[in-house]
């Protein structure tokens, strides 16, 4: 006759490897890694597999969440802009506005709204922010624009503080003239946005024309000298 006899050892040993396999197959399957032609036999590589598939779709669901709220971000001026712009295009069309029209108007209307935004939202800070910091705040955003200028490069930060605080904007449509020749401006003009075109005319009569983007200045020689202007600015886009 045969006797046999139960080890609790090699019982327990049997369950854990049960476990494992259990805990592999279900972590293989649920991250659809597959088996594949090689797999891992013993249970230290098993629970090893175990933790890098987790790894891997803890990594793959984080980049995917980060790259989608990329993807699918707007902010709160985009949104603004949009919303605006449907309304203007809703009224356009009650009113039969003509189709020539209202592409001249789409094609200043989103800068100038945008820009717009921008300068509401400084004036809902200053709602909330004490006259004295919110004229600090205002300075400072004047003062990147500044700072941009080459030819203020050698000023003294209390100079260009006072210049930033007399600083002023203006939103002009395309075509707009900023100043004639002859006339008796002495500005310094600073382009944020848009395009600006100087036409200076030469004692032969021919018309010689520069073109001014964001972030460059133009009107500092009159400025500097105190003398009409030698030329006429105008604006090429809004």
């Amino acid at each position: 006759s045969t006797q046999s006899t139960w080890d609790p050892h090699s019982s327990v040993k049997e369950i854990g490897v049960a476990y494992v396999t259990s805990l592999y197959w279900v972590t293989t399957t649920l991250s659809t890694v597959g088996f594949g032609d090689i797999s891992p036999k013993s249970i230290m590589a098993r629970l090893y597999a175990c933790f890098i598939m987790i790894l891997g779709v803890g990594v793959f669901t984080s980049t995917i969440s980060l790259y989608v709220a990329q993807l699918t971000k707007v902010d709160r001026f985009t949104f603004q802009l949009r919303e605006k712009k449907a309304n203007l295009a809703s009224m356009m069309d009650t009113y039969n506005v003509p189709w020539a029209t209202q592409k001249e108007v789409f094609a200043v209307f989103p800068q100038l709204l945008k820009t717009k935004l921008n300068s509401d939202t400084r004036d809902e800070i200053a709602t909330l922010l004490p006259n004295w910091l919110h004229s600090k705040l205002n300075t400072h955003i004047k003062l990147q624009l500044i700072s941009h200028v080459s030819f203020f490069k050698d000023a003294e930060p209390e100079a260009l503080r006072a210049m930033a605080s007399r600083l002023l904007e203006m939103f002009l449509p395309p075509n707009e003239v900023i100043y004639s020749t002859c006339q008796q401006e002495t500005n310094l003009y600073l382009v944020s946005f848009g395009v600006v075109e100087l036409v200076t005319e030469n004692p032969y009569g021919e018309s010689l024309r520069t073109t001014f983007e964001e972030g460059r200045w133009f009107g500092e020689v009159e400025m500097m000298l105190d003398i009409a202007r030698t030329s006429t600015a105008a604006t090429l886009t809004a």
